[in-house]
């Protein structure tokens, strides 16, 4: 059986595809094959110092060209690690929607693709289905526990599934972590935003073209703990982290957690239109709030659906 890489989407990874990429790697170490966790870009902010501490197995480049890859909380081609879409690709794990035909069509049930909180939730099921729950190491434990409460901003997320809970609970009985673990993790993700706002912006955003949309546009998000101090004054950081994607059609959108809203902003006429269109929003200048919090994933699958 040859060498299994296990990778995530060439730009940046953000907490849940750490997660992923690392415990599945170690789950298929566990059944006896050889594997390795590889990403090719950035780890973003959602991957605190905290979290980095912890010893996180990976590699930067791939050992071999002789392997076969997994792909993990990312199934649109065009972000795919390119030594994943270059070579062979075996098994795709995500829960973001919209290309489910495409790997089916190719790998059948190998394609594991669930609108879901967090890709996180899918590993530990695997984990469960495989009988490898008790053999999971603390550091795997730690990482999908804490992907699966990024994701579903802290249960606020309307994706949040029974699944994501549960499979939380499980974990972090393993996790040998204080309470107090869960507002650390969130001020220590907001306390390195403040260190370099335009970097971390630019590794959390995406640019997205959708047939139904005449244009494309650039989504920034940023999952903070008080969104609307923040956005008020690094809207000059967020404008010049956003433009440097090219696009003319961009959106900041910042989850509020302690809030449970997301506050948005734009300059652009056609995106506020957009917007307020598919998710009723109004905006008052530049700046628009929802009443209830939204994942970038949900934005788009909301759009898909106009």
């Amino acid at each position: 059986m040859k060498h299994t890489i296990v990778t995530t989407g060439q730009a940046f990874a953000d907490i849940d595809a750490v997660a992923c990429v690392i415990a599945y790697a170690e789950l298929l170490r566990l059944e006896g094959r050889t594997a390795e966790a590889y990403f090719p870009g950035t780890l973003n902010n959602s991957v605190t110092p905290g979290v980095r501490a912890w010893g996180l197995d990976y590699q930067t480049e791939p050992s071999t060209t002789d392997a076969e890859f997994v792909v993990m909380d990312v199934s649109d081609p065009k972000y795919i690690a390119k030594a994943a879409t270059a070579g062979t690709i075996t098994e795709v794990y995500d829960h973001h929607p919209g290309f489910e035909a495409y790997w089916e069509e190719r790998i059948g049930e190998r394609s594991h693709i669930e609108l879901i909180g967090a890709c996180a939730t899918l590993i530990w099921e695997e984990y469960e289905k495989r009988g490898k729950a008790g053999e999971i190491s603390t550091v795997s434990a730690r990482l999908l526990m804490a992907a699966i409460l990024s994701n579903t901003l802290n249960f606020g997320a309307i994706i949040t599934h029974e699944r994501d809970r549960r499979a939380f609970d499980t974990l972090w009985k393993k996790c040998d972590l204080p309470d107090s673990w869960i507002a650390s993790y969130f001020a220590e993700q907001e306390a390195s935003v403040r260190g370099n706002v335009v970097q971390t912006i630019q590794d959390d955003t995406k640019v997205f073209e959708l047939a139904n949309v005449p244009f494309p546009f650039t989504i920034g998000q940023l999952e903070l703990w008080d969104g609307s101090r923040f956005l008020r004054r690094e809207s000059a950081a967020v404008k010049s982290a956003l433009e440097s994607f090219g696009h003319p059609h961009w959106i900041m959108s910042i989850p509020s957690l302690s809030e449970r809203k997301n506050h948005f902003y734009t300059e652009h006429p056609e995106v506020k239109a957009l917007f307020e269109r598919g998710l009723e929003l109004k905006f008052a200048g530049d700046y628009a709030t929802s009443d209830r919090l939204w994942l970038r994933k949900e934005i788009l699958k909301e759009f898909q659906n106009l």
